[in-house]
C-alpha cells in the first residue's frame, strides 16, 4: 500500500555542501533489473508491465552501472538532478515548470519475496522541488512527495535488481524547472531520496538503489525529450558525483573518489511527464491561483470590495488594483500562516507608486489600509510579496472600514452623542478617514455616583485614547475632566461627580494612530468609587456575554476594605477568585475562558466557594492579610503593601457543546497604596 504525502512550501536557496572524505562500503554487484510495472500513488494498485510511451522523458539517469548501494537500517541516500527551465544555458527545457506523471526508480536486494515465503521489501522515495547538491536533510526542503510502496523480493537467493514507475499523474504534482523556474545558479537542482523502511526477511547483502549515470559514454540530459530522445538511457542533467547519506550515526557526502576510475556517485531515477505543456505551476507543487499572472504593476489584476479565497504567492509578487474613491476608504486583510511562508501586504498610488501603507511584521496575517481625501478618484496597487521566498497560500479581504461601522453610528462628534452603554460592549468601531471620526457617548451622573470606563483593543497595532467633558455648563464639545491618553491596550478613567447636582458628560474615544480599530467598552456607574483598571474582559460564557467584574472600596491597606462583584454568570455554578503579581494570557486545556493574570506563582481562594445561585451573580471581598501564594510547589499567605500591584481574576465552572467546563470573569488590577 503506497502512502503518498504531500507537502507544501518552497524551500530558501541553498548553497552546495563540503565534500567528505571516500566512502568505501555496502556497494555490490547487481544483475541487470527487471522491469516490474506500475504503482499506482493513490491507490497502491500494481499494473502489469507495460508503459504506454505517450510519455516524456524529462529527466534520465538510467545508465545502468553494474552495482548498487545497500542501505544500512535508519539511513537516507539523497541525489540530485536538473529539469531544465526555457533559461537554461545548456540543455533547454520547453517550459519554466512541468506536471509529473511517472517517477521511475530502480534498486537491488536479496531479501526473499513473498512468493518464497519471505516479504520482499518496503521503501519510501521522496522528492523536493529545489535541493542544493549534498545539502542535509535537515536544511533540504519538505518534499513535494512521499511515497512509500512494498516491492518485489530476490526470487533465486541472491541478489535481484528492478525497475518500477511511480505513476503519480493523478496527484496533479508540479515542479519547477531550474528550482525555481529560472536557472540562475541558485538551488536549480531537484533533489530526491531513497530510503528503506522494512528491509525484508532472508538476505545477508541488503537492499537499495542501482548506480545509475555514465556522463562518458551518456551526456548528461541524453535519453530526454530536450536531448537525444532516441537515447534509452542516460546520465541525469545536474547530477554530481556525490550524494548524501544521513542516518544518526553516518551524515556526509559520499564520493567514491571520481569517474571514471571509480563509480559515478549517482543513483538510478527517471522523470516523466508533458514536454509540450508547461505544468503552470509556482512551486510547492501548486498551480498559479486564478488571477495569474499577476507579477507586476503592469500586470495587476482589477479587484473589489470582497474576500479572495484560496490564493498562492511564491518568489513572484502578486499584484492588484482597486480604485478608491474621493472620501472612500480601503482596508486590506491577508490572511495566512508564518509556518508555511512570511508574506507582506503593500499599498501604492498607481499614479505615482508612493507607498500609501505596509504590512510587515513577520507575525501570521497582515493588514493594511487607505482613505482618499484627495477629493479625486485615486487608483490603488496591492501587492502582496512573500518576504521569505517560499510558496505560500493566502486569503484576501478587500473592504470599505466604513461598511465596517458598529450599530451606534453616526456618534462621532459631541451634538451626535450615543446614549452611553453600561457593562460590557464588544466590537465596536472607530475610525479616522480624511477626518477624525470619534465615537462619542452621553450619560448623566447622579451627585456622588462614580463613573468607570475601561476600553480595550489591540494597542500593538493602534493606539486609541480616552476622553471625558463636562458638557452640563459649558456646551458641546464642553471641558476635559478626565482623560487616559496611554500606550498599551487598554485606557480606564474613573471620575466621581461631586458637584452637588446632576452632571452630563460626554466619552470621547478617538484613535491616535492608524486607520480603523475594534475596541470593547466597560462602562460602570456605581454609587461608591470603583478600584483598579481591567486587564481584559470575560469571555462569553453558556448562558451571556461573559461575567463581569466590578471591584469597589479603598485602595489604602490599612483599610482592608476591597469587594469583587460579578455578573452575568451561568445560574447556579460555582468558581473561586485566584490573585498573581503577574499578567500573563493562557487559554487552560479544558477551558473557554482567557487566564490573564497566569504566573508560577498564583495564588487560588480554593477555601473560598462562591455560588452564582439563581441570580448568575456572587461577591467576594478578600482580607488583604492572608492572600495566597504559591512558589516551589508551596502554598502560603503574604500581607498586601502599600505600593503591591495585585491582580485578580475569578474562574468559575461552566458547560459547552462537549459537556462541562470552566470560564474566568475579567479581570482586574489593583495598586494599593
Amino acid at each position: 500500500m503506497l502512502r503518498p504525502l504531500l507537502a507544501l512550501g518552497l524551500p530558501a536557496l541553498l548553497a552546495p555542501a563540503a565534500l567528505s572524505q571516500t566512502h568505501s562500503g555496502a556497494v555490490h554487484r547487481a544483475p541487470a533489473p527487471v522491469y516490474v510495472g506500475k504503482v499506482d500513488a493513490s491507490t497502491g494498485a500494481i499494473a502489469p508491465p507495460a508503459r504506454s510511451g505517450v510519455i516524456d522523458t524529462l529527466y534520465a539517469n538510467n545508465t545502468f552501472l553494474g552495482s548498487f548501494y545497500a542501505l544500512d537500517p535508519g539511513e537516507v541516500l539523497v541525489d540530485e538532478g536538473r529539469l531544465p527551465s526555457t533559461t537554461s544555458p545548456d540543455v533547454v527545457g520547453t517550459f519554466d515548470s512541468y506536471t509529473l506523471q511517472e517517477l521511475e526508480v530502480g534498486y537491488a536486494t536479496d531479501a526473499a519475496d513473498a512468493s518464497v515465503g519471505g516479504s520482499g521489501v518496503r521503501i519510501r522515495v521522496s522528492i523536493f522541488e529545489s535541493y542544493a547538491a549534498c545539502a542535509p536533510l535537515e536544511v533540504a526542503p519538505a518534499p513535494l512527495l512521499a511515497v512509500e510502496f512494498d516491492g518485489p523480493g530476490s526470487t533465486s537467493g541472491g541478489v535481484q535488481a528492478f525497475t518500477l514507475d511511480l505513476d503519480v499523474s493523478a496527484l496533479g504534482l508540479c515542479m519547477r524547472a531550474d528550482g525555481d523556474g529560472v536557472h540562475d545558479g541558485m538551488g536549480d537542482l531537484f533533489g530526491w531520496s531513497f530510503e528503506v523502511v522494512d528491509p525484508g526477511t532472508g538476505g545477508t547483502v541488503g537492499t537499495g538503489p542501482l548506480f545509475g549515470a555514465d556522463p562518458l559514454n551518456a551526456p548528461e540530459g541524453d535519453a530526454t525529450a530536450f536531448q537525444n530522445p532516441a537515447a534509452t538511457a542516460g546520465s541525469g542533467l545536474g547530477t554530481r558525483d556525490l550524494v548524501r547519506i544521513s542516518s544518526p550515526s553516518d551524515d556526509r557526502c559520499i564520493f567514491f573518489g571520481g569517474y571514471p576510475a571509480n563509480l559515478f556517485a549517482s543513483f538510478w531515477m527517471v522523470v516523466r511527464g508533458d514536454s509540450t505543456a508547461g505544468g503552470d505551476c509556482i512551486g510547492c507543487g501548486l498551480g498559479d491561483d486564478r488571477f495569474e499572472e499577476n507579477d507586476d504593476p503592469a500586470s495587476a489584476t482589477a479587484v473589489g470590495f470582497d474576500a479572495y479565497l484560496g490564493l498562492v504567492c511564491d518568489a513572484e509578487d502578486d499584484w492588484y488594483s482597486i480604485t478608491i474613491e474621493p472620501g472612500e476608504a480601503l482596508q486590506v486583510d491577508l490572511l495566512f500562516s508564518t509556518s508555511t511562508a512570511d508574506l507582506d501586504v503593500y499599498l501604492f498610488d498607481a499614479a505615482t507608486m508612493v507607498e500609501l501603507d505596509r504590512g510587515f511584521t513577520g507575525t501570521d496575517d497582515e493588514q493594511v489600509t487607505y482613505s482618499n481625501c484627495t477629493g479625486s478618484p485615486v487608483d490603488v496597487l496591492v501587492q502582496v510579496d512573500s518576504f521569505s521566498g517560499n510558496c505560500g497560500g493566502y486569503d484576501m479581504i478587500v473592504s470599505d472600514p466604513a461598511a465596517l461601522d458598529d450599530a451606534f453610528e453616526p456618534n462621532d462628534t459631541c451634538l451626535e452623542a450615543a446614549p452611553l452603554p453600561l457593562g460590557t460592549t464588544r466590537g465596536l468601531v472607530v475610525r479616522r478617514t480624511c477626518q477624525p471620526d470619534n465615537d462619542v457617548f452621553a450619560v448623566t451622573l447622579a451627585d456622588g455616583e462614580t463613573l468607570t470606563v475601561d476600553v480595550l483593543f489591540d494597542g500593538s497595532v493602534d493606539d486609541i485614547n480616552i476622553a471625558l467633558n463636562d458638557v452640563s455648563s459649558i456646551a458641546c464639545p464642553g471641558v476635559t475632566i478626565a482623560a487616559s491618553l496611554g500606550n498599551g491596550s487598554t485606557e480606564h478613567i474613573t471620575y466621581t461627580n461631586s458637584t452637588g447636582a446632576p452632571l452630563d458628560v460626554a466619552l470621547t474615544v478617538g484613535l491616535v494612530v492608524g486607520e480603523f480599530r475594534a475596541y470593547d467598552l466597560v462602562a460602570k456607574v456605581t454609587p461608591s468609587i470603583t478600584l483598579g483598571e481591567l486587564i481584559c474582559i470575560g469571555n462569553p460564557n453558556s448562558e451571556t456575554d461573559g461575567a463581569s467584574l466590578c471591584t469597589t472600596g479603598s485602595p489604602f491597606v490599612a483599610d482592608n476594605d476591597v469587594q469583587f462583584d460579578v455578573t452575568g454568570l451561568p445560574l447556579n455554578i460555582f468558581g473561586f477568585f485566584v490573585v498573581s503579581k503577574e499578567i500573563g494570557f493562557v487559554n487552560p486545556i479544558d477551558s473557554e475562558g482567557t487566564l490573564c493574570i497566569a504566573s508560577n506563582s498564583i495564588g487560588r481562594y480554593d477555601e473560598d466557594i462562591l455560588g452564582s445561585g439563581a441570580t448568575g451573580e456572587f461577591s467576594f471581598s478578600p482580607d488583604l492579610g492572608q492572600i495566597p501564594f504559591a512558589a516551589g510547589g508551596q502554598a502560603f499567605f503574604i500581607s498586601a503593601m502599600a505600593g503591591d500591584t495585585l491582580n485578580f481574576q475569578a474562574w468559575y465552572r461552566d458547560t459547552n457543546a462537549m459537556g462541562n467546563t470552566s470560564n474566568f470573569t475579567d479581570a482586574v488590577t489593583i495598586t494599593f497604596q
